[in-house]
């Protein structure tokens, strides 16, 4: 966890990727953002990330299954001829995803 943040007066714990799967961590940038997400669980989160390209919808039917050794990937889709990763925010947001 990477800290929390007020958010119409609830409390939200901010998650930070680089730190939830063992990366070294890098300076907060213009760029850097909080996504704020609400799992299948009802969960809410912030998850820190470096950078927000774009916003994509994908239909159901354009999503494969990820290779099940891949931690907290829920699916693949094909986009402009790359693999774009889909995750899991059940599994990213679990206490024991990454060791």
């Amino acid at each position: 966890m990477r800290g929390i943040v007020a958010l119409r007066g609830e409390i939200v714990q901010v998650v930070d990727l680089r730190r939830r799967f063992a990366l070294p961590e890098t300076e907060l940038s213009a760029e850097s953002r909080i996504l704020v997400v609400q799992s299948g669980g009802d969960a809410v989160a912030g998850i820190l990330v470096e950078a927000v390209l774009e916003v994509a919808h994908f239909a159901p039917g354009a999503v494969r299954a990820a290779d099940p050794g891949l931690v907290a990937v829920r699916g693949l889709v094909e986009r402009a001829g790359e693999s774009v990763s889909l995750l899991d925010l059940d599994r990213l947001l679990e206490v024991d995803v990454v060791a």
